[in-house]
Parts: structure tokens; sequence; C-alpha cells
């Protein structure tokens, strides 16, 4: 199953005797993304939702003296932006230190090394981290809290393995972390323990969370806040949801920020494809979230090396995640392989498998595409990267064939915390991009691709991306129609009004 070329078509219920608006929007131009339905000059909102879309007489004639009332101008509102691919935090956190990366370290004397002069250098009672280990690196047997405390003995010491499902902590770690002689396993996860009955220093599953909420709590009061203005700011350009990608640890902080009352855009958040299981198991005891914050999905990221990817992705899809990765275009035919391998061998009907970056896509690929059921993820603030490269591009950035072959287009813009959110930038760029043969996107098809587009990419497509009755109102007001004007119109628009949820989120 998949979206027609530039939008999701919704049939709009008919309301017989509406209630109330608590807002409305009239003297506008209301692009709609609902192909045969795309203009209206009004919208009425009630709560979280859109009542109903017409002409400013009719949704003014809904209003009562409770009402808020904001006059368009004359000028376009759009659905709000949805940030396919970004980064509300950074890869290289620092605690100060960056976690160790274990994957290449030659056995336990080397990562005994590193962890010692990780202790000399941190301030007392900074945790130390590392990821990526194998059960190689311990030759056989993982070490024990007491092998960690001799090496930091006034240090929480937390070392996660490369599929994320164990870590293996020492005495200051766990006592952080509550974890003791009486802590449940929580199956499926483990504690793997001594003779005594004590925690051995092994974390499987489920009670890794216990360490992970402690170490978050020594960081979340300087890091909640970065995250925290991240996300109004996107709210300040226009962008109402955001696909994040990053770690656990992230997850953990947008949990909190969202229990708070501290995230002001709607968030898809998506931790590793190595720790599939840990997603399968908190989905299985917490659910998917909900419209503000959801989960469901992992994203792969490094080189694709078949035998691991392919047991990644399957053990992912059994487990009914999505799955995204970040892929350069050596790796393309490899990763879709893939895809269109454990699509058949499961009899996936819509799993919606994304590809991250992989603009460079060879024509003979898109048909690949097409059958596996893969979404294109593209960004197209980083089309400037291939201007430069040499030797040229192959076919870069074919958008109207993807279109025509039934893949589906979401973009995003890749943005890194540092970087200003430029939607209007990044819509421009997509519009102005010549494919090799010379066919560009359509209007519609670019802003599709930013809003409808990318909520079908979350499997959000029934509650936003589109305006019309009973979707959730998250819409944009800008200071001028730039529809039918030129990119640079569109680059020197601004963004008036932001509303999330049928709630004013930026007001100019």
């Amino acid at each position: 199953m998949r979206p027609p070329a530039w939008c999701i078509l919704i049939a709009a219920p008919l309301l017989a005797a509406p209630p109330a608006p608590t807002l409305i929007v009239v003297n506008a131009r209301v692009w709609t993304g609902i192909e045969g339905r795309a203009w209206a000059d009004a919208l009425a909102i009630a709560g979280d939702r859109i009542l109903v879309l017409g002409s400013s007489a009719e949704i003014r004639s809904l209003a009562n003296s409770s009402t808020t009332v904001v006059d368009g101008a004359g000028a376009l509102v759009t659905p709000g932006f949805n940030d396919a691919h970004i980064h509300l935090s950074a890869f290289n956190r620092v605690n100060p230190l960056p976690p160790i990366f274990l994957r290449f370290v030659r056995g336990p004397s080397e990562a005994a090394e590193r962890i010692r002069a990780y202790a000399a250098q941190l301030p007392e009672g900074n945790w130390i981290l590392g990821e990526a280990w194998t059960d190689a690196l311990w030759q056989g047997a993982p070490p024990s809290r007491q092998w960690l405390d001799r090496l930091a003995p006034r240090h929480p010491v937390w070392l996660t393995n490369a599929d994320g499902d164990a870590g293996i902590a020492n005495s200051a770690a766990l006592r952080a972390a509550g974890i003791g002689r009486a802590t449940p396993d929580e199956p499926p996860g483990a504690i793997l323990r001594d003779a005594a009955g004590e925690p051995a220093g092994l974390i499987r599953g489920g009670p890794m969370w216990r360490v992970e909420a402690a170490l978050l709590d020594s960081r979340f009061a300087r890091e909640g806040p970065a995250v925290e203005r991240r996300a109004a700011a996107l709210v300040r350009a226009g962008i109402t949801s955001a696909q994040h990608n990053n770690s656990w640890y992230d997850f953990l902080i947008l949990q909190r920020l969202y229990r708070e009352a501290r995230l002001p855009v709607r968030v898809y958040a998506i931790p590793p494809l190595p720790a599939w299981r840990r997603l399968r198991d908190y989905i299985a005891a917490h659910g998917r979230g909900d419209t503000w914050l959801h989960w469901g999905g992992v994203k792969g990221f490094g080189a694709i090396v078949e035998r691991d990817y392919y047991r990644w992705i399957s053990g992912a899809a059994q487990a009914g995640l999505q799955v995204m990765v970040h892929v350069g275009e050596d790796g393309l035919p490899t990763l879709l392989a893939i895809y269109d391998c454990v699509r058949q061998e499961q009899h996936l009907a819509d799993p919606r498998f994304r590809i991250e970056h992989g603009h460079d896509l060879a024509a003979a690929l898109i048909p690949v595409m097409a059958r596996a059921g893969v979404i294109a993820s593209w960004q197209p603030p980083l089309l400037a990267q291939f201007d430069r490269r040499r030797p040229a591009p192959l076919n870069l950035f074919p958008c109207r064939a993807l279109l025509a072959a039934g893949v589906p287009l979401a973009f995003g813009s890749d943005a890194q915390p540092e970087d200003p959110p430029a939607p209007l930038e990044s819509l421009a760029t997509a519009l102005e991009r010549a494919a090799p043969d010379g066919s560009r996107l359509t209007f519609d098809e670019a802003l599709c691709a930013y809003t409808a587009g990318a909520a079908w990419a979350e499997f959000a497509e029934k509650d936003k991306g589109t305006l019309a009755p009973g979707m959730l109102a998250d819409f944009v007001l800008f200071d001028r129609d730039f529809s039918r004007g030129s990119t640079g119109a569109i680059r020197q628009s601004r963004v008036r009004l932001t509303v999330v949820g049928g709630r004013v989120a930026y007001r100019e």
C-alpha cells in the first residue's frame, strides 16, 4: 500500500452540527495536501483536531465569543513541516569525555588501559561510558564488577555491547541504579549473579533501563534544557514534527521532557538498529507512545556488512519494527537486496523500509526500491555536498522517477543541534534541483514530501501531514502566499504562527 504520487487522500467526515471551534483562521490560502481538494480559504479547530475547512464566511459563522480568530491576511497556511531526519542532540556527546569505543579494542588488558586513563582524567563521580564491545573482546567471559572496581573505584562505569542489549556495570553504577540482590530480573531481561546471589556486573535487557535512568539523573539538568531549546527552535521555524535519530539515552531525555510538558514538538524517537531487541521488549511492556512522542522504528548506521544487517533487519521486521538505514551510494545495492529478501521471506505487505540519504541512486535500483516497499528519506540540504564531489554523481536526486515508480518521498534536513532549522530553504532547494533528465518537483510534490510524505514515513498518516477534519491541528501560517511565486519568495518568507495540537506554539 502506497500513498498517491504527491499526497495522501483523506476523506472528510460529514459534520451535521459541529461544535464551536476553539480557534479559526480565516482569509487565508490553505494548502490541505489532499489530492483533488488542495485549497481552502479558512479552517476551524476544536481542541487538538481540525474541525472543518471551508470559506471564510462559513468558518466565521461557527465561531462564538470564546473562539480565537486569526486573520490570515491572504497568506499561505500549510500543514506543519515534518523533518523526517534530524538530530535534536549531538552524536558525539561528552561526559565530559565521549564513550570509549570498544569494537576494535584487542583484549581485556587494552580495555583496562582505556578505562584507567578515563578514570585519571575525569573528576570523581563522573560516569565512564563505553560502547560496542563484542563477546570476543572478553575472550569468553565478561568481566566482573570487581574487575571494573579496581580500574575505576571512584567512578560509575557502564559498558554496553555492539547490539545494545547488554551492559557491564561496576559497583558504583549498580548502586546508582538501585540494583542489588533483591532486584528482579524483569524478563526477558536478566541480571547475571555470582555464587552469593549478588549482581556480577553483566545485565541484559529490561534491567538495563535502571542503569540508564541513573545515568540520566546525573546529566538531565544540563542536557535536557538543550534538547528543549532545540525543539523550541524547530517550532519557530514551522516544524511541528521531528524524526530524531540518535541513542537510547536520548530516548530517555525525550520521555522525561514529555512527562514534564517541556516538549513543544512532536517526536518520532528512533534508537539504533542493533538494539532492536530492546525496543521490542520495551514496546511489549510499555506500548508505542502516542501522537506526541512515539517509537517503533530503528536506524542502522555504518558500513553495510551483509551478515550483520540481514540479521538485524530480519529480526527487527519480525518484531514488527520499522527499519531505516543510513547508507551511502556504495552500500545501496546490498541494503536493497536485504530489504527485498526480508520482505519476501516474511510476506510483509507494508514494511515501509527506509533509506536515509542515498541520494545518488542508480536508475536500475529504483524498481528494486518499489518492489521492496522502500521509502526514500532524503535531505535536500545535503545535495551541495554532491556538487563538490569528484567523480560526478551518477543519478543524483531523481525524485520524479521515484514518484513515477511508486516510491514515497520523505524530506528532512539531517540538521545537527548547531544548525539553525531552515525548512523553507530546504523546500526551495528541492524545487530548484533538477534530476539528470532535467525534471523537477512541482510545488505540491515537494511540500508533500515535507508533510504527508514524512508522516507516511513514520506510520502517522492517519493523524498528521494533511489538513482535513479529524486530523491533528498542526499547521503554519506564513507572512505571504509563496505557493505561486519564485523560490526566492519562499526563502524570504517568515513564519507568523505555528500551531501544534490546536495550541499556538509560536507567534511572531
